[in-house]
């Protein structure tokens, strides 16, 4: 009784560590994964995702990880999942006749799985896949071992290889492996079908044989990931070699080495962990959440060394009034802090696309939206990017293209209700203007034809400016870009904007680029122009260069020496 006490408490505390991890502290991870897939109801989506390699657990692992939108469901369901894992390895254990005192063991394939999910590439199917395929050694392993149920196996493997993907190999290896005293071909036919089955598949659907062991939708991106190659071989290997064994095994052995596979979990953990990505995925988590002060907060604690952080950084300033109040107390990169050019992968135009859809550039930010969406590495498409979609298509008077994406969420379980809302909209377009949020958009909404745009962001953020005279956060912009560029002219016309938009004071930063620029203009700060406080001025010639324009001037200006 207090064996299985004692078990059932190690499994809960896995549950919980679980959560707490996922829920709490890594969260990012799910946003990241729910961002970038879209789960529909439909029965052509399930014979899409049914009709290729790895189907099964694909289909199965896009159902769950709709539910990461909650973050803390996303979380318990991992934590079952890992409880799952662990006691089917419980169970391999048994079919293996392993000591029971190795209990501790059996959470090592869940701890190695839990780092394995740390690399924000690496897909929750192959976490399914490898759970389909243990429980299918477990009653692949009740059937009769006579040639006809030979036979019938090798059909099953080769069927699950269809439904899972390479994963399968795990289950042939067990059952190869747990038959291994016979030293038969009976005994080690699971083991001859899976080369095989590789050669067979690249023939037949003509794909490297390479791929037979990656997996198609394992991993997002085409790179070689060693914990999930292990994997392949820890779940066979540890029932197996555990199961020689025979000595007698203490409880008090089992809890150092119980002690042994939690360390061994927390370091595979935290190496697995890249600091700079879930920093960089939680700053633009909380940009897409319109939190603009945990953006300010996170990144403070940080300083997360990349520009796609700066850029989530500076919109988070803007949104508060204080980009170019506060803009230099963080190491700007340069104009790439503010916005990037595109470039053909689904992350980096994110903040970009972002910050044209709040300043009101709606056709860039289409476009940014749309080529991230179709740039997702796996072929897939984001609930939340054709959302997005959606609305710049309803913004755009795209009606059509927006009552086709519309309909597509309608079949989704978490984004259907704002899909009807605005369907219903585009039943009575005269509604469409009584709309807040488009009856802001058409308020700010730059025109820009094809050929504008590529124009250079600071003319797109006057042309805002032109637009709407009382758009701060274009007027931030562009003063800010100005500044980057050490663009001093700009700098002074732009305080007729900050004039026009009824602005009192001139911003911290804008003053110490007047400043710079007076002061080689004429040598002297005498008679100074109006609107540049004491403060600035008696900064500059002590030199108080901490957090301020002539900091970043200095920066550039020694950089461009180089």
């Amino acid at each position: 009784m207090l064996k299985k006490i004692y078990k059932y408490l190690l499994s809960a505390l896995l549950f919980l560590a679980a959560f707490v991890y996922w829920g709490f502290f890594h969260y990012e991870f799910l946003f990241f994964h729910e961002y970038y897939q879209m789960f529909l109801f439909s029965a052509e989506y399930f014979v899409q995702r049914l009709s290729s390699v790895g189907g099964l657990s694909d289909y199965i692992a896009e159902f769950l990880t709709q539910f990461y939108v909650h973050q803390k469901l996303g979380a318990a369901i991992l934590g079952l999942l890992f409880v799952f894992l662990q006691l089917l390895t419980n169970k391999t254990f048994k079919i293996f006749n392993v000591n029971e005192n190795f209990y501790p063991f059996t959470f090592l394939p869940s701890l190695l799985m839990w780092s394995f999910l740390c690399n924000e590439n690496l897909m929750l199917n192959f976490f399914i896949a490898v759970l389909i395929n243990v429980l299918l050694f477990v009653a692949v392993e009740k059937l009769p071992k006579n040639t006809l149920f030979l036979i019938l196996k090798t059909i099953i493997y080769l069927f699950f290889y269809f439904l899972t993907g390479p994963s399968v190999v795990i289950a042939a290896f067990l059952d190869g492996l747990k038959n291994y005293k016979k030293f038969s071909f009976k005994a080690f036919a699971a083991l001859i079908i899976i080369p095989i089955e590789a050669w067979l598949m690249s023939r037949v659907i003509i794909m490297p044989v390479k791929l037979f062991y990656d997996g198609f939708d394992y991993i997002r991106f085409p790179f070689k990931s060693y914990i999930h190659l292990t994997l392949y071989l820890l779940c066979p290997l540890l029932p197996f070699v555990l199961s020689f064994w025979k000595k007698l095994f203490s409880v008090k052995q089992s809890c150092i080495a119980m002690f042994g596979v939690v360390v061994i979990g927390f370091f595979s953990i935290f190496f697995s962990l890249n600091d700079i990505t879930w920093q960089t995925i939680r700053m633009y988590e909380y940009v897409y959440q319109r939190d603009w002060d945990s953006a300010i907060n996170f990144y403070d604690k940080y300083r997360t060394p990349n520009s796609y952080s700066v850029q989530c950084l500076n919109l988070a300033l803007s949104q508060k009034g204080l980009l170019t109040e506060r803009m230099f107390h963080y190491q700007q990169p340069g104009i790439f802090a503010l916005t990037v050019e595109f470039q053909p992968d689904m992350f980096t135009a994110l903040p970009s696309a972002e910050v044209f859809y709040i300043l009101g550039a709606y056709n860039l930010a289409q476009r940014y939206a749309f080529e991230s969406q179709e740039n997702i590495s796996n072929f897939r498409y984001s609930s939340k990017l054709m959302l997005r979609l959606a609305k710049l298509a309803i913004i755009n008077k795209n009606y059509p293209v927006a009552r086709k994406y519309l309909l597509t969420l309608s079949k989704t379980l978490f984004y259907k209700i704002q899909a009807k809302k605005y369907l219903q909209l585009l039943e009575d377009e005269s509604k469409i203007k009584d709309d807040v949020e488009f009856s802001l958009a058409e308020s700010i909404k730059l025109e820009i034809d094809g050929t504008q745009e590529e124009l250079q962001a600071d003319v797109v953020f006057e042309n805002l400016i032109k637009k709407n005279p009382k758009n701060i956060g274009a007027i931030e912009y562009f003063q800010a870009y100005a500044m980057l560029t050490l663009d001093s002219k700009t700098i002074r016309n732009s305080l007729k904007y900050i004039a026009a938009a009824g602005w009192s004071k001139i911003p911290r930063h804008v003053q110490e680029a007047l400043v710079l620029s007076y002061y080689n203009e004429h040598k002297t700060l005498k008679n100074i122009p109006q609107g540049i406080s004491q403060e600035v001025a008696f900064a500059f010639e002590k030199k108080l260069l901490d957090n301020t324009f002539w900091q970043y001037a200095i920066f550039i200006k020694n950089q461009n020496q180089q």
